[in-house]
């Protein structure tokens, strides 16, 4: 019986320290479960650190053990469970400012990325902007008809591709020679915008005009020649501000531009060529008699619009065919050639001339008076007169017979006003010829 006892009290014995033992290691590691746990989530770690330490407190302090190594203990394990908040909450703080960190470069980067982004995509817009207003210059002066009609879109395409309005561009004259006509031009204060300008700048600094060059006057100025093949066909001038960091870039950008539209501009100057040919009398540089007569219509319309008048004469020469007979007729051609110079010295860039038949010329003369167009007549009628033609060792005078005629005064229409003209000619021929005859005298 006693040896029953014994075994039972050191069951009980060994249960007690089992159990004591259990709490006491519960309750020595609720700090590290609180830390461990305070990594996860601050409050977590806290709440159940705390809540082993007080279940393992309250039973060791039921199993009445000696209280103040626990006591001890629990100090340590409450020290503990402080120690893992605060670290826990450091954590907590290291993690948010590195997420804060992360978040700021992250935020950088992005933004390096949206800037890079907008500058590609800015540069990319430009650029088919510009190919774009290349396509458009290049068709418009390829398909051009009519050349004067397409000179304004021409100068807005180059204003909008190269963002500015002081340039002038230049395409050299059909006729031949160094004169270049201005064919597009942005402000017309730009101090190049007439080619003797240009021209006396290229002889002053022994430029040559096939060779592209800047000149320096408040900002810079660049110039361009158009070559199609070897051949200067066209001149491009232009002024940029603070230009300075980025002068060949401009200059590259204008020489890419005149060779895309060369052959453009080379047809150009064929088309004029033929155009030319088509309205230009070969033999006596006035204008045919189709053009004439497109001449006497556009001044009738316009008359009637503005409520104005023009005069209009027929000079012809007096016995153009005894010349023809007696000297040949490549002195005809001579006195042709240089009766339509004379004419043309004589007369104001406002009025027109053209060949009306064979020895014959009609000068249209807008907005003049009757006393004008006889004082007109009178003048080229003398300066004929005057003038010597050398025939071998002979000096050879011609003259002519004018006849003039008034719209609206002497008729409604083309027909009626060259009538009326014709018919004073003929009067001045039959007076005696070398005369001047107003239609109002018959």
């Amino acid at each position: 019986m006693s040896a029953f006892i014994e075994l039972k009290m050191v069951e009980e014995i060994w249960w007690y320290m089992n159990k004591v033992n259990l709490f006491t290691v519960i309750l020595a590691s609720s700090g590290v479960l609180a830390y461990l746990l305070g990594r996860l989530n601050r409050a977590l770690g806290i709440i159940i650190g705390g809540l082993i330490f007080g279940i393992s407190f309250v039973i060791l302090f039921q199993l009445e053990v000696y209280i103040w190594p626990y006591l001890l203990l629990s100090s340590v394990s409450i020290s503990a469970i402080i120690h893992s908040f605060y670290i826990s909450r450091f954590d907590e703080s290291n993690s948010i400012s590195k997420k804060i960190k992360d978040t700021e470069i992250q935020n950088e980067n992005l933004n390096y990325k949206l800037n890079r982004n907008k500058e590609e995509f800015t540069a990319l817009v430009k650029s088919e902007k510009e190919a774009l207003l290349m396509y458009s210059a290049i068709k418009l002066l390829s398909e051009a008809v009519n050349v004067e009609s397409v000179k304004k879109y021409f100068a807005k395409t180059i204003k909008d591709y190269f963002q500015t309005d002081t340039f002038a561009f230049y395409v050299k004259d059909s006729n031949g020679g160094e004169h270049m006509d201005l064919f597009a031009v942005g402000a017309k204060s730009f101090e190049f915008s007439s080619w003797p300008k240009v021209s006396a700048l290229l002889e002053s600094s022994h430029k040559d005009i096939s060779v592209p060059f800047t000149h320096q006057t408040g900002n810079k100025v660049f110039f361009v020649p158009v070559k199609y093949g070897d051949e200067v066909c066209g001149f491009f001038t232009a002024e940029f501000s603070n230009s300075a960091d980025n002068d060949s870039a401009i200059s590259d950008k204008m020489a890419d531009f005149c060779n895309q539209i060369a052959f453009a501009i080379r047809r150009i100057q064929l088309f004029a060529q033929i155009d030319s040919l088509s309205r230009i009398d070969g033999l006596t540089g006035v204008s045919r008699r189709n053009v004439l007569d497109e001449k006497i219509e556009d001044e009738i319309r316009r008359s009637n619009s503005f409520k104005t008048t023009f005069g209009f004469m027929i000079a012809d020469i007096d016995h153009f065919k005894n010349l023809n007979d007696k000297y040949g007729h490549q002195f005809g051609d001579f006195v042709l050639k240089r009766i339509g110079d004379i004419l043309k010295s004589s007369v104001y860039e406002t009025d027109f001339i053209g060949r009306y038949g064979g020895e014959e010329f009609g000068i249209v003369l807008p907005r003049a008076d009757f006393e004008g167009v006889l004082r007109k007549a009178e003048s080229i009628r003398s300066a004929i007169e005057r003038e010597v033609f050398q025939q071998g060792l002979e000096s050879v005078r011609i003259t002519v017979s004018i006849g003039i005629a008034h719209f609206p005064r002497d008729g409604f229409s083309s027909k009626e006003v060259i009538g009326k003209a014709d018919k004073a000619l003929y009067c001045a021929k039959d007076s005696g010829r070398n005369l001047v005859v107003d239609a109002a005298s018959i």
